[in-house]
């Protein structure tokens, strides 16, 4: 995955993933050097450590420093700046959604559910009533 991120263009690059790459010529052998040694000396693998020590107070947490927390900080910094853009843009995209189902419907010249989370509905069969002839 950071292989991937690391070959983004330049309006679409991860600062964390840039900050790796950016200390050696060979991004892919850096990331692959990055990966191994913060997997070698995290404790967030260990159960033990996690469960009897970090997660004992938030006091605790704030203060383990470890090297995928602080990726996972640089991430998390810059969802939070393309958050605003992020929400202005789902504002345009819902209305235009809007749009789009009642053009839809005056084109096809008949009403239709619009998909309401992204998923594809199937229905088929044709549903009636029953009475069980086994039952008591």
């Amino acid at each position: 995955m950071l292989e991937d991120a690391s070959q983004f263009s330049p309006i679409q690059k991860v600062t964390a993933v840039n900050k790796v790459t950016s200390k050696g010529a060979n991004s892919l052998d850096v990331i692959d050097q990055y990966t191994e040694s913060i997997f070698e000396v995290t404790k967030l693998k260990e159960v033990n450590y996690v469960l009897n020590v970090l997660l004992q107070s938030p006091k605790s947490i704030s203060a383990y420093n470890d090297g995928l927390l602080l990726f996972e900080d640089d991430i998390a910094k810059q969802i939070d700046e393309l958050k605003p853009e992020k929400d202005r843009r789902d504002g345009l995209l819902n209305k235009l959604m809007g749009d789009y189902v009642n053009i839809k419907e005056k084109f096809l010249k008949k009403d239709f559910i619009p998909d309401a989370n992204s998923t594809l509905r199937l229905t088929y069969g044709y549903v009636k009533g029953y009475s069980p002839a086994d039952a008591s």
